[in-house]
């Protein structure tokens, strides 16, 4: 008889809850997985939004932005949740996370371990995230340059520069990323412009910058030209191949105009 009666309570509640929707069902789920809430919605809530149509993507993407580090623990969730998070949906997390994960904890665990995500694009959204969200150099840096020895691209060349004079001890790979002629030009500009940013009190990068002014790629020699102005007096050891691209392209310009 009473088991009859326990079973008639669960019956009944369980009845209850699907009348009700399945937000209680998905917030008991949530407490018995221990994951993160906000405004008493579970993680799984928040990746079933992301994942949803426009209006309930754009729905979740203004609560959870407005929310501020609130948010960061379910964001987090969402972005290390590789077996049911789509790429798609881990981008927006990360992408969130860079908005409004400032100071939060969770946002700087996740976004380093994000760098090693499968999906280049997850990737890309979460290393420019690293310095918006406040990771320490110490941190931030180790892991963005072991990104970029296996990716160099400009995505995460830009998010080392961010981190200028802290980043210093990524300055070796970033001279191998411009001096390489198998990779892009907007990689090999990018590192170029983030030599400036980091190399201001090595003596030594100047050197790379002075080199790279004579490659024949125009955007490489226009932007190693300006982040040997970034070096400030370090960069008078480039004075004489700065003279000859000068001397280069001022008798380029005179055979154009008698031909």
């Amino acid at each position: 008889m009473k088991t009859k009666i326990v079973l008639g309570i669960t019956f009944a509640v369980a009845v209850a809850l699907i009348v009700a929707g399945r937000q209680p069902l998905l917030a008991v789920w949530g407490y018995v997985q221990g994951e993160p809430f906000y405004q008493g919605c579970p993680a799984s809530h928040w990746r079933r939004m992301l994942s949803g149509g426009p209006a309930a993507q754009a729905e979740a993407m203004e609560t959870l932005e407005a929310a501020g580090s609130e948010a960061a623990p379910v964001l987090a969730a969402i972005l290390g949740d590789r077996q049911r998070a789509s790429a798609a949906v881990r981008c927006l997390a990360a992408e969130l996370l860079g908005t409004v994960g400032a100071g939060a904890e969770d946002a700087g665990v996740s976004l380093i371990a994000a760098l090693q995500d499968p999906d280049k694009h997850v990737r890309s959204v979460a290393s420019p995230a690293l310095p918006t969200t406040g990771v320490p150099a110490d941190v931030a840096v180790p892991a963005l340059l072991d990104l970029l020895r296996r990716e160099p691209n400009p995505v995460h060349v830009r998010a080392l520069s961010e981190y200028r004079k802290a980043a210093n001890p990524g300055l070796a790979v970033l001279e191998e990323i411009l001096a390489n002629p198998e990779l892009d030009s907007e990689t090999r500009w990018n590192a170029a412009r983030a030599i400036g940013k980091v190399g201001a009190e090595t003596p030594g990068a100047a050197a790379s910058l002075a080199a790279a002014l004579l490659y024949p790629t125009a955007t490489i020699r226009e932007h190693a030209a300006e982040a040997l102005g970034d070096l400030g007096p370090l960069a008078t050891k480039a004075v004489a191949p700065l003279a000859a691209v000068l001397l280069f392209l001022a008798l380029r310009w005179v055979l154009a105009r008698r031909g």
